[in-house]
C-alpha cells in the first residue's frame, strides 16, 4: 500500500469524522398555545390584569415632611398608591421608590433652583428610601442654561437629598415613551415607578428618568433569585425545546396575587423596622427573554407559594389561584400592542401537564433611551417582562 494512498485514506476518514450533522433537539416542543376561541373567553372574563398596589411606610412621610426650603410640604404631592417595593427573598425591604402624583399629566422642565454647594434647575421627580442609606427626595438636575429655555434641555444628573441641602448626586438616564394617541399624557398603566435590577425609574409625563443602584449588595439581592431562576432555566432546558435566552442575573423578587400584595401592604404600611417582614415573603421570582421570537418564551416565573391571581387552564376553565411551579412565560396575544390593553400569557408549566392562562396587560415599561439598551427587562410594578405587566 503507497505511502499517498495511505495519507488520502487517512484524510478521507478525518473529513468524515468532522462533518458536521444534525442535531437532535434536547427536548420536547413547547405545547400550541390554546385555540383563539379559548383565548378570547379567557381574555373576555379577566379584560387584563388589575394592579394591586402595595404603598409604603408612613414613616417615610413623617421623615419628608421635615425637610424644608424647597422640599416644604412637598410630601403631599406624592402619590404612595403607585410606590413601588424591592423585597428580599427573606421579606426585608432594601428600596422604596415613590412618584408623583398624576404622574402621566406632568411636565419635566425645571421649576425650582436645587439647592445645595452647586444650585442647579431642577424638578422634584419623587422620593426614595433606602433603609441602608436613608430617606431622600429625588430631584432631575439640568444645565444651567436651562434656565433660559426650559424645555430645550433633558435633565443629565439626579440629586437624592438627605436634607433640604445636602445631597447624592449620579447620572440620570433620561428618555421619552412613545404617544399612541398623541395626546401628550402617558397611559395609567406606565405612570409611576418601577424598579429593575439595574434601575430604578420615575415617570414624569411622558418622560422617564433612571437611575443605577448606588449599591447592589444594600439595595439589591444579588444572588437568590438569580440562582432560582437559572436553576428552572436549566431544569427547562432539559425537558423542553426552545431557543431564547434569559437575563438571569437580572433576575427579581416579587409578591404575585391579591392577597399576598394586601397582606404586605398592611404590614408595611406600620413598618418602623424592615428586616424579616412576615407578610412580605415574595413568592415569585422571575425574568425576562433576551430575544423577541413568536411563540418562544418572553419570561420565566419561579413561583414558590401559591399566587392569589386569576389562573385559568388551556381548556378555558378557572381554576382558582397560580400553583406552585416553574413557568415558561409566552405572549398569547401578540397583537395587542397599545398600552393598556388588556391582555393574556401562557404559562407552560416545567411538569409538561398542567399549564395555565393568567391576565395580562401591554406596557411600555421603559422609555426610549439610549442608555437603556433593552426595554423588555424585568421589573417590580405588580411585575412586568417583555411589554406586558403582570397582576390579578
Amino acid at each position: 500500500m503507497s505511502r499517498r494512498f495511505i495519507v488520502t485514506l487517512f484524510a478521507l476518514v478525518l473529513c468524515i469524522g468532522i462533518m458536521p450533522y444534525p442535531v437532535a433537539a434536547s427536548g420536547q416542543p413547547l405545547p400550541p398555545l390554546p385555540s383563539q376561541t379559548i383565548i378570547d373567553s379567557v381574555l373576555a372574563q379577566t379584560n387584563g390584569a388589575q394592579f394591586t398596589p402595595m404603598y409604603a411606610p408612613n414613616s417615610i412621610t413623617t421623615q419628608l415632611a421635615t425637610f424644608t426650603g424647597v422640599f416644604q410640604n412637598i410630601y403631599t404631592q406624592l402619590d404612595m398608591s403607585q410606590a413601588v417595593n424591592y423585597l428580599n427573598a427573606a421579606g426585608t425591604l432594601r428600596e422604596t421608590v415613590i412618584p408623583m402624583l398624576n404622574s402621566g399629566s406632568l411636565v419635566l422642565d425645571p421649576d425650582i433652583t436645587a439647592p445645595g454647594a452647586i444650585p442647579r434647575p431642577g424638578k422634584i421627580i419623587g422620593a426614595l428610601f433606602q433603609p441602608s442609606r436613608g430617606t431622600f427626595f429625588v430631584v432631575a438636575i439640568f444645565k444651567a442654561k436651562a434656565t433660559t429655555c426650559p424645555s430645550c434641555y433633558a435633565p443629565d444628573k439626579v440629586r437624592f437629598y438627605y436634607n433640604s441641602t445636602q445631597y447624592y448626586e449620579d447620572t440620570l438616564n433620561w428618555g421619552e415613551f412613545l404617544d399612541p394617541n398623541g395626546d401628550q399624557i402617558l397611559e395609567s398603566v406606565d405612570q409611576g415607578a418601577i424598579i429593575a435590577y439595574k434601575y430604578t425609574c420615575v415617570t414624569m409625563g411622558m418622560e422617564q428618568g433612571c437611575w443605577d443602584p448606588y449599591d447592589y449588595d444594600e439595595v439589591r439581592q444579588k444572588t437568590v433569585a438569580k440562582n432560582k431562576v437559572r436553576s428552572a432555566y436549566e431544569d427547562f432546558k432539559a425537558v423542553y425545546d426552545f431557543d431564547v435566552k434569559f437575563y438571569l442575573s437580572d433576575a427579581l423578587p416579587d409578591l404575585l396575587g391579591y392577597s399576598q400584595r394586601t397582606a404586605c401592604a398592611q404590614q408595611l404600611i406600620n413598618a418602623t423596622t424592615y428586616n424579616n417582614l412576615s407578610s412580605c415573603l415574595p413568592n415569585l421570582f422571575f425574568t425576562a427573554s433576551k430575544e423577541v421570537i413568536a411563540n418562544q418564551p418572553m419570561a420565566l416565573f419561579v413561583i414558590t407559594q401559591p399566587a392569589d391571581i386569576r389562573t385559568y387552564d388551556m381548556n378555558g376553565n378557572f381554576v382558582g389561584g397560580l400553583p406552585v411551579g416553574s413557568y415558561l412565560v409566552i405572549d398569547a396575544t401578540p397583537s395587542v400592542t397599545t398600552p393598556g390593553q388588556a391582555a393574556l400569557v401562557f404559562l407552560v408549566n416545567l411538569d409538561t401537564v398542567n399549564h395555565y392562562l393568567i391576565p395580562s396587560v401591554a406596557v411600555q415599561g421603559f422609555s426610549q433611551s439610549t442608555a437603556i439598551l433593552d426595554k423588555r427587562y424585568a421589573a417590580l410594578k405588580d411585575g412586568l417582562a417583555g411589554y406586558r405587566g403582570f397582576g390579578q
